[in-house]
């Protein structure tokens, strides 16, 4: 999504953009489809979906080098640093001179996601990925982080600032509008009058903190409905069920962007769990982007950019590491309405002003030039 958000903005700013994807079904033949003025590609393949997905396929690497050796591109823009996307973007630069942008966008190294991993291949990918992650940025003609901490490792490794880029996730304002409560209500089968909290998939590190804040809310208050889409929480399903809260929660799983934005658009509040910690301190969530677009409240931590931000801006409230203390500020705001439909609308005058794709583009844009002028 980071990558066809920017895709699609790039391209209705007259460029020719193509957007190489994994494949989402094994197949032995080229897929191109062209989508708001994307050319979208996925490679033949027949690797697992971890493999294909995991930017691991020798097959999916194979052809993707055929495509930057055949077809001169004047940027390729790498989007991490697995083998099947950054060795690509490497033939692209040395043998046909195309200006090579590496994306950062999360912590894969031992700080960050390595961590997480267990066994033998997961230690060893961790290891493999604590080395790639960092060294490939060096290989590029240019980078972009998606946070401050991203960064300040470039620039810690030698980067100069004329080659780095802060690129935050930004807001798909023309895909999500602002809805009124009642109408979308109606559309998802959704009570009118019950306060309702939202989330949209959550990150696997902050599953548990999630888990509990939603119980307490569910306990403390029996009008409010919790609401979700993206990843289905099987663990928080199982523990409102055994303690007969299963109506009051309601997970849609996923959805199309513009069918997640009017979801969202049913909410009160909208929690984004985002505990200080390495791994989030790198990176930054794109939903932030879809929250800001929706035009409702926020409440999150004291973490990293997201953190600042809401509280630079007023965008919703800062709550504590504790679940039963982030659940009271949680209901708090929703007994406080006006303050509900204030922080609101400014969340998403915030987006319009400063937190669009449209923006990110052209500022992209400009980067892209000002690498391409210094050859």
């Amino acid at each position: 999504m980071r990558a066809f958000s920017l895709a699609r903005q790039l391209a209705l700013l007259g460029n020719d953009v193509t957007l190489i994807a994994s494949r989402s079904n094994p197949g032995f033949t080229r897929h191109r489809s062209n989508l708001d003025g994307v050319h979208q590609m996925e490679m033949p393949d027949l690797m697992p979906k971890r493999v294909r997905h995991g930017g691991l396929s020798p097959i999916d690497l194979l052809f993707r080098s055929i495509l930057t050796l055949s077809k001169p591109f004047d940027v390729i823009h790498c989007f991490e640093h697995r083998p099947a996307v950054m060795l690509p973007g490497l033939i692209g630069q040395r043998a046909r001179r195309s200006l090579l942008v590496a994306d950062w966008s999360d912590l894969w190294g031992w700080e960050g996601i390595a961590a997480t991993r267990s066994g033998l291949l997961g230690r060893w990918l961790g290891g493999a990925d604590d080395y790639f992650e960092t060294r490939t940025r060096l290989w590029a003609d240019g980078t972009t982080a998606i946070s401050t901490d991203l960064d300040r490792r470039l620039e810690a490794l030698g980067i100069p600032q004329e080659r780095r880029m802060i690129l935050p996730p930004g807001a798909n304002l023309d895909l999500i509008l602002p809805v009124e409560k009642q109408e979308v209500r109606s559309k998802f089968g959704l009570p009118l009058d019950a306060p309702i909290v939202a989330f949209s998939g959550y990150a696997p590190y902050d599953e548990a903190f999630l888990s509990d804040t939603v119980m307490n809310i569910l306990r403390e208050d029996p009008r409010v409905l919790v609401i979700s889409s993206g990843t289905l929480a099987a663990g928080l399903a199982r523990s409102t069920e055994s303690e007969g809260l299963h109506g009051r929660l309601i997970q849609f799983g996923s959805l199309p962007l513009i069918e997640n934005g009017l979801l969202l658009g049913a909410a009160d509040v909208l929690m984004l769990p985002y505990l200080n910690k390495p791994i989030n301190r790198g990176r930054f969530p794109n939903k932030f982007g879809d929250f800001l677009a929706a035009g409702r409240p926020i409440v999150s931590h004291h973490t990293g950019d997201l953190g600042e931000l809401i509280e630079w801006e007023a965008l919703g409230l800062l709550s504590s590491e504790v679940p039963a203390l982030f659940a009271r500020d949680v209901l708090k705001l929703l007994q406080s309405p006006v303050e509900c439909e204030q922080m609101g609308h400014h969340a998403r005058r915030y987006a319009e002003r400063q937190w669009s794709w449209a923006l990110r583009a052209k500022q992209v844009s400009a980067f892209y030039g000002e690498l391409l002028s210094k050859g």
